[in-house]
């Protein structure tokens, strides 16, 4: 997008009027333009001007309008919303499963670098009730009404674990991974809807 900006910008300052006109009518004589004529393809070359301005300018805004998600839109290998959503808690429940294990194997020995990655990761993890909301929504009834109270326990769970992991303490961010991570399993476990005889 950048790269089309620049584009823009370079055809806009340093480019011709002739680039902005608009194609000439195929069947054209080669004898010389009445005058008409001449005004006819002048009011062209305006029009042809404003349209792609004004084009340019609605493209502008839509691009700045649009909310930017890492990946790549659907048609180019991205996934639609309910399945990106999806897989960002999946990613965050597998990260976070990572960062306890790490924590229960050397809690002590953890550096400082860890503990500061760890903080970082708590962003995202909140971040994740993000999808987790938007995910809910997709649910009815009961199931809908539980989602979102797992949501808002989760977001507070999650700011609760903050101080903990600011103090390097691997006990409380454990004691604190253990209660967000039931919320989450409980939350993924809404939408498991393939019964148990199976």
């Amino acid at each position: 997008m950048a790269f089309q900006r620049s584009l823009f910008l370079f055809a806009v300052f340093f480019g011709s009027s002739e680039g902005f006109t608009a194609p000439q009518p195929l069947l054209r004589s080669r004898l010389v333009a009445t005058h008409a004529e001449a005004e006819h393809t002048s009011s062209l070359t305006t029009t042809g001007r404003r349209a792609w301005v004004g084009a340019l300018v609605t493209a502008a805004a839509a691009g700045v309008a649009t909310p930017a998600f890492a990946g790549p839109p659907v048609g180019e290998g991205g996934l639609p919303d309910g399945a990106r959503h999806f897989s960002a808690v999946l990613a965050a429940q597998r990260d976070w499963n990572a960062i306890a294990k790490r924590l229960q194997e050397g809690g002590s020995d953890v550096s400082d670098k860890e503990w500061q990655n760890i903080s970082l990761f708590l962003r995202k993890l909140y971040g994740a009730s993000d999808d987790m909301a938007a995910m809910a929504k997709g649910l009815s009834g009961s199931s809908q009404q539980s989602a979102t109270k797992l949501v808002k326990d989760f977001r507070a769970a999650v700011k609760a674990a903050d101080p903990a992991i600011n103090k390097k303490d691997a006990a409380g961010t454990l004691k604190a991974y253990n209660e967000t991570i039931k919320m989450l399993n409980d939350f993924l476990e809404l939408f498991n809807d393939v019964p148990d005889e199976l």
